[in-house]
């Protein structure tokens, strides 16, 4: 006969057994958990009316112009940010965000340049800096400057993340055969930029993995910076001035 000793005894081991490991929550994966919180601000992206017209070819040509000087503008500031970052971080990541990233500016520079001196004929000169503009440069820029590289990372993905998504959502639209809209809209429907985004998800929700105290700062660098892509299509399409 079994003591009570020996039922106790039993009766851990058994336990023990059946669960060797003690139960643990899965964390999701920041890329799922910052898609999920941005759901919203994504659709309002997709469907903004600048791109529906951009993608039946019915887009005002003033309101492209309008756009690609504002981001020729945007873009130089997105390098500055780049530099200072590099400048302040010197990890193995950091070095690979900006390999891919070097590798998509020149890919989207190459397309861009083509669209500016070709087809558009838009010669250098100086163009205002818009409001919104101005805003998201310097808020990345400020970011580049004063916060961590896993602020910076989720700051700048969202763009690379939108516009692939631009180039899955509208590769067979009516524009892509347009001569301006259509080239436009292959840059962001070929390989390098799916490609990019795919990998930048990666080292991403990596990072996000290992410094849990600052997953709350870089969900909120990332949804800043999807509020600032939208505001970016609102002000092409709707010629932002300063007042």
């Amino acid at each position: 006969m079994l003591t009570p000793h020996a039922h106790y005894a039993i009766k851990t081991v058994r336990t023990k057994i059946n669960h060797p490991f003690p139960a643990s929550p899965c964390k999701p994966m920041f890329s799922d958990e910052a898609s999920r919180a941005t759901k919203n601000y994504e659709e309002k992206f997709l469907n903004h009316p600048f791109l529906i017209q951009l993608s039946k070819g019915r887009l005002p040509k003033k309101n492209f112009t309008y756009y690609m000087l504002q981001d020729n503008l945007f873009l130089k500031d997105i390098l500055l940010a780049r530099r200072l970052l590099n400048a302040k971080h010197k990890s193995q990541k950091a070095k690979q965000v900006t390999r891919l990233l070097d590798s998509a500016y020149r890919h989207e520079a190459k397309g861009r340049n083509d669209l500016i001196t070709k087809q558009l004929k838009l010669k250098e000169k100086h163009v205002e800096i818009a409001p919104t503009t101005l805003a998201y440069g310097s808020y990345l820029i400020r970011l580049a400057s004063t916060a961590s590289f896993e602020e910076n990372l989720a700051a700048l993905t969202p763009c690379a993340k939108l516009y692939s998504l631009i180039g899955e959502r509208y590769a067979q639209c009516p524009a892509s055969t347009h001569p301006l809209y259509g080239k436009w809209l292959a840059i962001y429907a070929a390989t390098p930029m799916k490609k990019l985004t795919d990998q930048l998800t990666t080292i991403l929700d990596s990072v996000a993995e290992k410094t849990s105290p600052r997953r709350q700062a870089m969900m909120q660098s990332y949804l800043m910076a999807c509020r600032f892509e939208t505001k970016f299509l609102d002000m092409a399409y709707h010629l932002e001035k300063w007042s």
